[in-house]
């Protein structure tokens, strides 16, 4: 669901997270019940030359450990910074 959320919405989840909290509640509960939106930590596109090819999402670490593993794991499949 981490990968499925960061390939489809071409974010990190950990960003949706932190986005998902500056709405109000309402807009926030029908946000999260979007298709695919996930705000779990954990989840990174693979961006290769501009596209977005898929995405890598952890889980079984913390959140912290989650994010800085999956951003190594599409940091050494990406063309971009």
């Amino acid at each position: 669901m981490k990968a499925k959320g960061a390939s489809r919405y071409r974010m990190a989840t950990h960003l949706t997270a932190e986005f998902v909290k500056t709405m109000p509640a309402g807009l926030a509960q029908h946000a999260l019940s979007l298709p695919e939106v996930c705000a779990f930590q954990g989840g990174v596109p693979i961006r290769v030359e501009g596209e977005i090819l898929g995405a890598v999402g952890v889980s079984g670490g913390s959140g912290e450990q989650d994010v800085a593993i999956a951003l190594a794991a599409a940091a050494s499949l990406s063309t971009e910074p």
